[in-house]
């Protein structure tokens, strides 16, 4: 059988198995192992999570993102490259002291360090 043909088979005898009673899904479990020539446990594996139709994902809960907009991306993106790629604490930290002078680094010395 070709994997295609397995698949239209398995979808056909997966209703079957689920509105099925015990002794039916042992004889339908027999007849699906003949058939495709697979094991009793991968048959029983096959049509326990068979799904015909997808449901979409959900969407992503929480607040949506703030860089999605390319307005702000870009520029972003570009001080990010030529800032030579830090992490988004080096990168605060980077803005204020090049930002600052002396006394701003006194005030902020742990942000100030990380350059």
């Amino acid at each position: 059988m070709s994997p295609r043909s397995k698949r239209e088979y398995r979808e056909a005898v997966h209703l079957r198995y689920k509105n099925a009673t015990r002794r039916e899904k042992t004889a339908i479990l027999d007849e699906l192992c003949a058939t495709c020539g697979c094991h009793r446990k991968h048959a029983i594996r096959v049509l326990k999570r068979f799904k015909r139709f997808t449901k979409p994902k959900a969407k992503k809960r929480g607040k949506p993102s703030v860089y999605q907009n390319e307005a702000v991306r870009k520029p972003l993106k570009e001080i990010w490259l030529k800032a030579n790629l830090p992490c988004s604490k080096r990168l605060k930290a980077r803005d204020i002291t090049q930002s600052c002078g002396q006394d701003k680094k006194k005030a902020y010395p742990n942000k100030c360090s990380l350059t």
